[in-house]
């Protein structure tokens, strides 16, 4: 009880993959500060979004994740998705590839909840003319529990 239970999935549908995670709390509410890292790395996942867009590197949407997390981030942020599960870009401080219109990205940030635990928030997106759009309906910012 009281355990986060994250599923990552990597579906396939038609030759082509997404990539994403749901994370449940066991059999009570997440602790506090599980919640908390929760809603810091919604906030990352609404940053990235908001900065994905054509001609920008794929280090930018990196920046913009890691500048909406306080708690040290655990590295990549995401990546490409496509015929392979994981695939360029990178979303990493070192990667400067530019992102295109139509390319699908995973967004996934990453915290350090405590000592050897991490909580990750991973959703997919395409890259628009104008912008991201998500490739799903998000649920919100709590974390479902699990009976």
């Amino acid at each position: 009880a009281g355990q986060i239970l994250m599923i990552d999935a990597g579906a396939r549908y038609d030759g082509y993959f997404c990539d994403f995670n749901r994370n449940y709390a066991i059999g009570k509410s997440a602790n506090a500060k599980t919640k908390r890292a929760h809603a810091m790395l919604t906030r990352a996942l609404k940053a990235g979004f908001a900065a994905a867009r054509p001609g920008i590197a794929a280090r930018d949407v990196w920046r913009a994740m890691r500048d909406a997390i306080s708690s040290p981030a655990t590295g990549r942020m995401g990546h490409g998705v496509g015929l392979q599960l994981t695939e360029p870009p990178s979303l990493s401080q070192n990667d400067s590839s530019v992102l295109r219109e139509n390319m699908i990205l995973a967004l996934e940030p990453s915290a350090i909840v405590s000592p050897g635990k991490i909580l990750v928030c991973e959703e997919n997106i395409v890259i628009r003319e104008r912008g991201a759009q998500w490739l799903h309906r998000r649920a919100g910012i709590a974390i479902p529990k699990i009976v």
